[in-house]
């Protein structure tokens, strides 16, 4: 890569980043409107949670959160546009200057019957709204008005720390919501924190709890969080620590973390990969259904087939059939659990077979069906068994002369 091309995308990326803070600027300064507004009509009215989080860490948050003490009904004629979304748990989405915001009144919540949602949702002041959170780190509300930070939960005390803490007792929190058994590694992982002992004893005490209250579709969602932070290998190492991942898997109960640890995760392929390479230790027919209880969608599941048989093909198909593989929109992402040398065989023959590679990715033969009609062969077996061995010629020759490989055809 010359200099010229280096410095183009240097600036390219800068171009970029100013673009998404530009974005997080104005997104930020239509949420102050929007305090504002609550505020001068005699609410209380806040900043709520990760995004307060976010920014005493120096980040840009990635969304932002409006708590307030004004009631749904006094706030929809405030706003023009509204979206009724989840009005069951207070909460009203309100759309101002093309972004969105979720506003929710201050609430306290009981009855968990299901370990996900709460069966009861009463009003609450700031403080008891703050205790209800999963983590002294999001619990945490900013007044942008008065450049105030409110912190009933020792957050900022725990952000100076590096600190996961729970709020309040673990047990209550983790029994209220399991998944915040897994986004306490999440969080630890993505900050690089330690996680407060007592958090961690109270994840193992309740971590065979996990199922059936957290859908699998969830604890996809969380890996796949996990998975764009390149920390899916660290995060899935914890979760067998702390009890979680054997929930999941019940094979790896029993598993030593030692073991695991000398797994070789690529970590630039897709989730269902890299989960494929860390469950080494369960036998091939068996991970496979483990694995799809994970509700992965249909791409990702064909995917994980396409891997399973292609180390063998490698190994045992001539070149016509290697150069199919290469063409298949999964080779590249399969192709980084191949042992090294399969894969610099790969990026040879890719590179030497590329226009034959092409071809079969678009599917423009050289030797047409059009072509054998016009030489008297008729439709039917005979003439699927000629095209596929033309070619075959035109790659394992590297023939491109649709008279040269007729002719060897028929000779």
């Amino acid at each position: 890569m010359d200099e010229k091309t280096k410095t183009f995308q240097i600036l390219i990326h800068e171009i970029d980043l100013l673009d998404t803070l530009m974005y997080i600027m104005d997104v930020l300064r239509t949420a102050i409107k929007i305090i504002e507004k609550l505020q001068s009509n005699g609410a209380i009215a806040y900043i709520a949670g990760g995004a307060v989080r976010d920014m005493l860490m120096g980040h840009a948050p990635n969304d932002i959160d409006i708590v307030t003490s004004m009631s749904l009904e006094a706030m929809r004629p405030l706003f023009k546009k509204t979206l009724e979304v989840g009005a069951q748990f207070g909460i009203l989405i309100v759309i101002e200057e093309g972004h969105k915001f979720e506003i929710a009144t201050f609430r306290t919540e009981s009855e968990y019957k299901d370990g996900r949602r709460p069966e009861i949702i009463l009003p609450a002041d700031p403080h008891e709204d703050a205790k209800r959170r999963d983590f002294t780190i999001n619990g945490m509300f900013f007044d942008p008005i008065n450049n105030q930070t409110i912190d009933f939960v020792g957050g900022k005390e725990d952000l100076r720390e590096k600190m996961i803490r729970a709020i309040g007792n673990p047990h209550d929190r983790f029994g209220e919501d399991r998944l915040r058994m897994i986004r306490a590694i999440r969080y630890a992982a993505r900050f690089d924190f330690s996680i407060d002992p007592t958090t961690q004893e109270a994840i193992c005490a309740h971590a065979h709890t996990l199922l059936p209250a957290v859908s699998f579709e969830r604890v996809l969602q969380e890996m796949q969080k996990m998975h764009a932070d390149k920390t899916l290998f660290h995060c899935l190492l914890e979760m067998q620590r702390l009890n979680l991942l054997p929930t999941l898997f019940p094979p790896l109960k029993g598993v030593s973390i030692d073991s695991l640890q000398q797994t070789r995760l690529p970590s630039q392929a897709p989730v269902i990969l890299q989960l494929k390479a860390f469950l080494n230790h369960i036998v091939d027919h068996e991970r496979f259904e483990w694995i799809k209880r994970l509700k992965f969608s249909q791409k990702e599941l064909a995917l994980l087939e396409f891997s399973d048989l292609l180390e063998k093909r490698m190994e045992s198909d001539p070149i016509e059939k290697r150069v199919h593989l290469y063409a298949s929109p999964h080779f590249l992402s399969a192709m980084q659990l191949l042992p090294d040398p399969l894969q610099e065989r790969a990026l040879y023959e890719m590179q030497t077979y590329k226009n034959a590679i092409e071809r079969v990715a678009q599917k423009k033969p050289i030797v047409t069906a059009n072509d054998l009609l016009e030489l008297g062969i008729e439709k039917g077996p005979q003439m699927g068994e000629y095209l596929k061995k033309a070619e075959a010629i035109s790659i394992t020759h590297q023939i491109e002369d649709k008279a040269a490989i007729l002719k060897r055809l028929f000779s």
